[in-house]
């Protein structure tokens, strides 16, 4: 199987849209004290290729080959991976995307920097092939990472062109999984179990989740090199957390918050109440804990959200909350302190990151780098034939799907202004 992904910079944006003014990455300091200019390679579109002659299957990783070249020639990249195929209803849909990871010659794991994302072995292509818009994980990430911090961590995505076996595959985008990594989730080694990584899910079990929907799985420490005292150490605190948030006093001085950081909480809140993600607290979602610290969140799977999904009869509606609330975020819904610490930062976050001129320069910015890639990707796979399940609403042009974005970041900006202290 041949994978191959493309980088073109400054390439020309859709018709009918202006790039709006962007902020201008900070000069670096090169030894000597002169200032050089970072380089940009989200201005790009770049290529790659990933060849697998035994194919690839679902969760099994594939002797592959994958090469990673920049718009301007550089390698970053070439050399042996295991693939597979990964993602859940996306295994169903014909554009599948893919987990890499990087391999030396004796297939151990070895890291690389990929594109400017750091230095990793771990590494996702996903073809969008739920988000017609193409911007809306890579919004989302974005925007949490503007929230200030390396405790907002959100994955870095870069955009590609694929490919596969030889024939043209579309629109990817080259990005981070989430894992306990310096460039990623940066919380220390422990052998107590004091520092963790977990994710939201249904299927695969580390802990029984008492408030909200399914359990918590291990990211880091891995299952398969847990030890018991770690194990212990994460499900106390877990279980320690879930009677705090489902106990008769849950604000007192060892309730929610001795446990729970309530600024990333009420910032997961606002961005994925923003979004109207459909997967919020369902599944997915990302809590993580450093040595001594406490809980803190990171998005994931935004790509049903922004109104697409007319799931139930409400997640398409831009004037109302997402109908799912569990204890984990409804406890402390019920605090006027919380709803008062949310308005403020809403406020604050309108006017920076936030501002609705600022969240449509992103999308400005992310079309004038995919250019011309957009109309070869739906032509390849028409945007009016993409659905799920028949719970997306219609489309009939990328076009059309560009202004039902851009029209949902107005109207659902304009909305949590006026009620985002009633949530």
């Amino acid at each position: 199987m041949l994978l191959l992904v493309a980088c073109i910079a400054d390439a020309e944006r859709p018709a009918g849209h202006e790039p709006a003014a962007v902020a201008e990455p900070a000069p670096e300091e090169a030894p000597g004290g002169v200032e050089v200019e970072p380089y940009d390679y989200d201005a790009e579109l770049c290529q790659a290729a990933l060849d697998c002659p035994s194919g690839v299957t679902e969760e099994v990783k594939t002797e592959c080959s994958l090469s990673i070249v920049s718009e301007g020639g550089e390698v970053h990249y070439d050399g042996p991976v295991g693939a597979w195929v990964r993602g859940r209803s996306s295994r169903s849909v014909p554009k599948h995307q893919y987990g890499v990871e990087l391999w030396d010659a004796t297939g151990a794991e070895m890291k690389a920097d990929l594109l400017g994302m750091g230095d990793e072995s771990d590494w996702i292509l996903n073809g969008q092939w739920f988000d017609r818009s193409l911007v809306r994980n890579k919004l989302g990430f974005a925007l949490f990472q503007s929230f200030g911090g390396k405790e907002r961590y959100a994955p870095e995505l870069r955009y590609c062109e694929l490919t596969l076996d030889g024939q043209y595959n579309g629109v990817y985008t080259l990005g981070e999984r989430i894992k306990r990594d310096p460039d990623r989730v940066d919380v220390a080694e422990n052998d107590l179990g004091d520092s963790f990584v977990l994710k939201q899910d249904d299927a695969t079990c580390f802990h029984a989740n008492t408030t909200t929907h399914g359990c918590w799985k291990l990211v880091y420490p891995s299952e398969n090199s847990i030890t018991e005292e770690q194990a212990r150490g994460v499900e106390g605190w877990l279980y320690s957390w879930e009677q705090a948030t489902l106990g008769s006093e849950p604000f007192a001085a060892e309730g929610i918050w001795a446990y729970v950081d309530e600024d990333s909480m009420v910032d997961i809140v606002l961005l994925e109440e923003f979004v109207k993600n459909e997967d919020f607290a369902w599944t997915s979602l990302h809590s993580w804990k450093d040595e001594g610290g406490k809980i803190h969140f990171t998005p994931w799977d935004l790509d049903m959200g922004y109104g697409v999904f007319l799931y139930y009869d409400s997640y398409g509606d831009p004037y109302s909350w997402i109908d799912y609330r569990p204890d984990m975020f409804a406890v402390p819904g019920t605090s006027d302190e919380f709803h008062a610490r949310m308005a403020s930062r809403w406020a604050e976050l309108r006017e920076g990151p936030m501002a609705t001129e600022a969240i449509l320069a992103h999308i400005d910015a992310y079309q004038s780098t995919l250019g011309e890639a957009i109309d070869r990707n739906f032509e390849l796979w028409p945007i009016e034939e993409i659905n799920y399940g028949g719970y997306f609403y219609e489309v009939s042009s990328y076009a059309e799907e560009d202004a039902r974005v851009r029209d949902w970041v107005e109207t659902r900006a304009a909305f949590m202004d006026e009620r985002v202290g009633d949530w």
